[in-house]
């Protein structure tokens, strides 16, 4: 079963189903997004993407589809658990155990159906902001094993011919070879691999048919097969349903009309299907007879259907065998990932041995040089993090590193990993890191990580003081553009960074959301307070998260705290709090978008060259995924900061001016051009709630006169609440002398008795 699916428990041989039977007999059924196999910054488009290919289909063919009763994105799910669809149910049986006329039937009213555009689907039901490029099964599976950045990806421009797209499908598969860190086993097959791919990139031209070139394009399914058919029994084949229709878009018709991929229910470039010496694994003639079966029923179908008696569909069939495109096609959606898979190797044997080595021989030997060292270096640091993670997990499994610890050590790592594969942010490369003995003398075991030295020096405020407009200008827009970079990878859910799977954890693996471990989460577990980390899923959650953080760490003891400046922090944490307030920042009961934030993004770590360019962002371990409405510039570009007065409209005019750059910056531009000071103060809070009384003495109470009426807590109530705090600081730590007099003084007499005893032996002794 493909493990990118949607929860359909009905459909597959799952135990879990959400199917829902109502009192008067109707059944429904609620998908969602499988956790874990679908990236998060996919499900929403996964989600509306089925809901449009099954209402266009519903409308503009007689196949029988679902109805759709109901869906939502994770945003506007009540319950939190994103995005979902609830639609019809149907009874019946799957197709994949049986090859019938249905499935021919399905295929050509698909062919039916024409387009004028290669990309997405239009999206007239959801008005989904979906991008032009297509969101495929290949690409995401590709994202999914540390691909690159591929589901940031955007075409541009409309009337792409087949030739282009092919080029930029196997582009994808280009950054998978270079991106993926083990994407080659050894120096033999990276050698192999990229003159392979090279070879394979030169034969797209002579394999596109020049019938369709110009369109119409047609509605591609990545995941249709024979599993995509509901049978009304097994002894009556008549099709009452299709299914699992996610991985639809637009594409080229021959990509529609090719000898498809499914035919045994498996994808062919599974290992099961690895050729040895050239030679074809078993099932192939199994496929191969198949596929004559598929080819005569279609041509039954089509003379049997008015407008079908040119035959096209399975004439086109006939031409991606004849060509050799049919094996292409594959490698296209299903990925080029091994030179030894069954489509490659036929598609190899269809050009020639001979003709395909000296292809081979004619690639620029120095690139492929250059190519097997670096990917042979990476493939080693690769196996060295590996192992180095697997012995850091096993001292976890026999308890010589706590938890906390291991997630502590890897934390900055994976982040940092994860910025720098996701996005285009300029960040240092991890090449080491662990745990040892660090110092000659020492017992102790110490995390470490060794990084790649980026050049440049930090950021001054006196630099930004004292450039030029111009250069600061660029400096902005750079800055700009790094917080549009964060916002090209959303997530569902509040919390840090970490692999996604404890029990067997990969370098190129998928990231998880965790409980966020944030720098005042750490100071309070440093001064013996307890510090939850909770997954949140919601912009109320981690509203709720982070006042309680505030409250634990302004309710902690501090040396020389005079009465005045404790009233100053009990009113600010009394007003922060008010109902009233709390609204300005719109947070609402529902889940909303988060995106990756920097908390700690002080000038000191952000590093320049003489000329204010952007060299590299460091210190990213407390990288966490935090609400929209939550997320800021730092402090010292708000103007929450003393020290860069014209700061704040310097970045407000860059931002304005650039929000036509991508729909990320104009995001951005539209959400925080519209935060007055109060919700700019606000958000600074909750991010970082140690900034609480000067965020709130400095910036927020100047700015307070006419928004608000929040009746202030006069001094006995403040001086009420002071000593409330202090007496509870008293109980927690067992300080509390209340009753305890006679305790006290008994201990000062057996204390004064042990000095006299004391006394007296040092004088016998004398």
């Amino acid at each position: 079963m493909d493990y990118n699916k949607c929860l359909d428990l009905i459909h597959e041989v799952q135990k879990r189903d959400w199917k829902l039977v109502f009192s008067d007999g109707t059944t429904q059924i609620l998908r969602f997004p499988l956790v874990g196999a679908t990236c998060d910054e996919c499900a929403d488009e996964k989600i509306t993407i089925e809901v449009e290919v099954l209402t266009l289909i519903r409308q503009r063919t007689k196949i029988p589809v679902p109805d759709i009763y109901s869906w939502g994105l994770a945003a506007g799910n009540p319950l939190s658990l994103g995005a979902f669809i609830l639609m019809e149910f149907i009874q019946g049986v799957s197709a994949n155990h049986f090859l019938r006329d249905a499935e021919t039937a399905a295929t050509t009213q698909h062919f039916e159906l024409d387009f004028d555009q290669i990309g997405s689907l239009p999206t007239p039901t959801t008005s989904f902001p979906a991008l032009i490029r297509p969101l495929t099964w290949k690409v995401h599976n590709i994202a999914q094993t540390g691909g690159g950045l591929l589901l940031v990806t955007e075409r541009k421009g409309s009337q792409l011919p087949p030739s282009i797209y092919f080029q930029y499908v196997l582009g994808q598969d280009w950054e998978q070879l270079i991106r993926q860190s083990n994407s080659v086993t050894g120096p033999y097959n990276a050698e192999m691999r990229y003159t392979s791919f090279k070879v394979l990139k030169s034969l797209v031209p002579r394999m596109v048919n020049g019938g369709y070139d110009r369109g119409p394009f047609k509605l591609i399914c990545d995941d249709f097969g024979l599993a995509s058919l509901i049978l009304k029994s097994k002894d009556d084949l008549t099709v009452v349903e299709v299914v699992d229709l996610e991985w639809s878009y637009i594409g080229p018709a021959q990509l529609f009309t090719s000898a498809p991929w499914w035919l045994l229910q498996d994808r062919p470039i599974n290992v099961e299907w690895d050729c040895d010496d050239h030679q074809p694994p078993n099932v192939a003639a199994r496929y191969f007879k198949y596929l004559e079966m598929y080819k005569r029923v279609l041509e039954e179908e089509e003379s049997k259907r008015p407008g079908h008696e040119k035959k096209q569909v399975s004439k086109l069939i006939r031409w991606s065998e004849d060509s050799g495109a049919m094996w292409l096609h594959m490698l296209l959606s299903c990925g080029f990932n091994d030179t030894y898979s069954f489509p490659f190797t036929q598609l190899r044997q269809h050009v020639g041995i001979d003709k395909w080595k000296s292809l081979r021989w004619k690639v620029n030997q120095e690139e492929v040089e250059t190519f097997v060292t670096q990917k042979t270096t990476h493939l080693e640091q690769y196996d060295q993090e590996v192992a180095r993670m697997e012995v850091d997990k096993a001292s976890v499994d026999c308890g010589e590193v706590s938890r906390e610890d291991f997630i502590a050590g890897h934390r900055r790592i994976h982040s940092t990993r994860y910025i720098r594969r996701k996005t285009n942010i300029p960040v240092p490369r991890v090449y080491a890191y662990g745990r040892s003995q660090l110092c000659r003398h020492a017992t102790e075991l110490q995390v470490f990580i060794i990084m790649e030295q980026i050049k440049g020096q930090p950021l001054t405020r006196k630099a930004l003081e004292t450039s030029l407009e111009p250069r600061r200008r660029l400096f902005l827009q750079q800055l700009v553009d790094v917080f549009a970079e964060l916002r090209k990878v959303p997530f569902t859910r509040g919390g840090s960074l970490m692999p996604s799977n404890d029990e067997d954890i990969e370098l190129d693996s998928p990231l998880d959301i965790v409980g966020a471990f944030s720098i005042r989460k750490n100071e309070l577990q440093a001064a013996g307070y307890t510090a939850s980390r909770i997954l949140t899923t919601s912009a109320k959650e981690f509203l709720d998260e982070q006042l309680y953080i505030l409250q634990r760490l302004w309710t902690m003891p501090c040396k020389d705290l005079d009465r005045e400046q404790a009233e100053r922090e009990e009113f600010a944490q009394q007003f922060i709090c008010q109902p009233e307030i709390l609204d300005r920042i719109c947070i609402g009961p529902t889940a909303q978008s988060f995106f990756l934030a920097h908390p700690d993004l002080r000038p000191g770590n952000i590093l320049v060259d003489d000329e204010l360019n952007i060299c590299g962002i460091i210190d990213w371990e407390y990288t966490a995924s935090v609400p929209q409405c939550a997320s800021a510039p730092p402090t010292w570009i708000t103007g929450n900061d003393s020290g860069l007065a014209d700061l704040p409209s310097e970045f407000a005019c860059v931002l304005s001016s650039m929000k036509e750059k991508s729909r990320y910056h104009s995001q951005l531009a539209a959400e925080w051009a519209s935060r007055d000071p109060l919700t700019w103060s606000l958000s600074h809070i909750l991010i970082d709630p140690a900034e609480l009384d000067f965020v709130f003495w400095e910036s927020l109470m100047p700015n307070i006169t006419g928004l608000c009426d929040i009746p202030i807590p006069n001094d006995e109530q403040l001086q009420a609440d002071v000593d409330r705090r202090f007496a509870q600081y008293l109980d927690e730590s067992n300080l509390n002398v209340e009753g305890r007099e006679e305790e006290i003084q008994r201990l000062l007499q057996q204390a004064r008795a042990t000095i006299d005893q004391l006394k007296r032996g040092t004088v016998a002794h004398s």
